[in-house]
């Protein structure tokens, strides 16, 4: 049982297809913004908490934009997706034929796997030369323009040497870089307007290649990099964003990029301000469906049950973010489910102990270990109280404890909370007793703690 879920294509295109998180429709909003001509933007930043499925949100977006481009031109996009699986994209299909044309190339370029390179820029260039995959790093103007910007670049090319995925890959480009007759290329010209200009040359033979008009750039994980490199990838491509073709999406968290910023230029720094000249407009990522997404990508079940809403319980009281929900209400599945020495029969007790105060507990554990110790102390019922309010959750706690439609009427709130306070003490005081019509005869403290104790925070 994974405890975290990838963004690969499988599971990109299952859960697009199954609409789990519920974004489809901001997705296909997003894409629409990318390729309108109506609303060209140089830079977009795309702002989400860790953990909140930033990731999965843009590779969605290029998913279907590099669906789209295939469908519509085939015979151009056969050399650059040449792993397209027309059996195994038939889902998407279906669903993109009513999007808009792309003349759009997207690209996807991970920060935090490139943060150890010297030249930001250089490195975004020659991933996407190396996606297009269709011998364009052979062709001459590209060589021509990595030679000029390293010409350049020249002082810094002791330092390219030791970072071998860059310089490694700019000499296979040109063989006769350190030959004879380009002995020249190695003097100190620091020219940096030629250095922008070359790149800008460069973007311009990538489009041309990408057989579409534009091209967006995906930067992914910039809030994750070392401070130092987060700073200069920004500085260093702002110089590209007046391009007319080209567009830049940041994925990243906003407050944890100006921690960032004020790490490099100080505490006292105007971090806002800074990152504000950087962003033609600022989306917030859309609120993902929790429920629908454990019905879908998580729930052995068809049906939403006490367990899982207690997920949802624990979750909403701990504001658990995408990553931590997938994780937390695996661990929970997982030892709920795990009860080979119990009857078949399922009890009024055990629903309570398993269903309720274990997903209570794991969180507890994993997010305020204070409260988790006075909670299975018997010290503290005030977590399950705070997740009482809910009602949901309230009127589970009625069908396990009350017995006829009269009771689950009448009884209200206060009388609720007497009832799971009663519960809680003769669990954690190990008491044999019946609390309405929970008749609690086993030592559940013992069970639930074998279970809890399993599990690091």
């Amino acid at each position: 049982m994974p405890f975290e879920i990838l963004p690969t294509e499988d599971n990109l295109i299952e859960s697009y297809s199954n609409n789990s998180l519920d974004r489809n429709k901001y997705i296909e909003q997003f894409y629409k913004m990318l390729t309108s001509n109506s609303s060209k933007f140089s830079t977009i930043s795309l702002d989400g908490k860790w953990g909140s499925g930033k990731t999965f949100f843009i590779k969605h977006t290029q998913l279907l934009m590099s669906v789209k481009l295939y469908e519509e031109r085939k015979a151009d996009f056969k050399s650059i997706l040449g792993k397209y699986d027309d059996k195994k994209y038939s889902t998407i299909k279906d669903k993109v034929s009513n999007l808009d044309q792309c003349e759009v190339f997207p690209f996807y370029y991970d920060a935090w796997d490139n943060d150890s390179d010297p030249f930001p820029v250089l490195s975004i260039l020659y991933s996407i030369c190396k996606a297009l995959d269709n011998g364009l790093l052979e062709k001459k103007s590209i060589k021509e323009n990595f030679n000029s910007i390293l010409s350049c670049l020249s002082k810094s090319v002791p330092i390219l040497f030791g970072v071998p995925d860059i310089y490694g890959c700019i000499k296979q480009i040109n063989d006769d870089f350190k030959s004879s007759r380009n002995k020249e290329l190695l003097l100190p010209i620091t020219d940096h307007h030629s250095i922008i200009e070359s790149i800008k040359a460069l973007i311009k033979v990538v489009i041309d290649n990408s057989h579409c008009k534009s091209i967006v750039i995906f930067v992914d994980e910039l809030d994750r990099c070392n401070p130092s490199y987060a700073v200069r990838l920004l500085e260093d491509i702002k110089h590209y964003f007046s391009i007319d073709n080209v567009t830049f999406v940041f994925s990243v968290n906003l407050s944890e990029l100006q921690h960032m910023v004020k790490m490099v230029y100080g505490e006292q720094f105007d971090a806002f301000r800074y990152l504000d000249r950087f962003f033609d407009i600022r989306l917030n990522l859309p609120v993902a469906d929790q429920e629908r997404y454990l019905k879908n990508e998580i729930s052995t079940s068809e049906h939403i049950g006490i367990l899982d809403h207690s997920i949802l319980a624990v979750s909403s009281l701990f504001k658990l973010e995408l990553r931590e929900f997938y994780k937390f209400s695996r661990i929970v599945l997982l030892l709920a489910k795990s009860n080979s020495n119990f009857e078949t029969q399922i009890h009024e007790d055990q629903v309570f102990v398993l269903d309720i105060l274990l997903p209570l507990a794991i969180g507890l554990k994993f997010y305020d270990i204070e409260k988790f110790n006075n909670f299975i102390e018997g010290k503290d019922p005030s977590p399950i109280l705070e997740i009482l309010i809910q009602s949901d959750i309230q009127s589970l706690i009625k069908m396990i404890f009350l017995d006829n439609k009269a009771n689950l009427e009448n009884n209200n709130e206060g009388n609720i909370k007497e009832l799971v306070e009663e519960a809680y003490q003769t669990v954690f005081e190990v008491k044999y007793k019946t609390v309405g019509k929970c008749d609690f005869r086993r030592d559940w403290k013992s069970i639930l703690l074998s279970k809890v104790c399993m599990i690091q925070r």
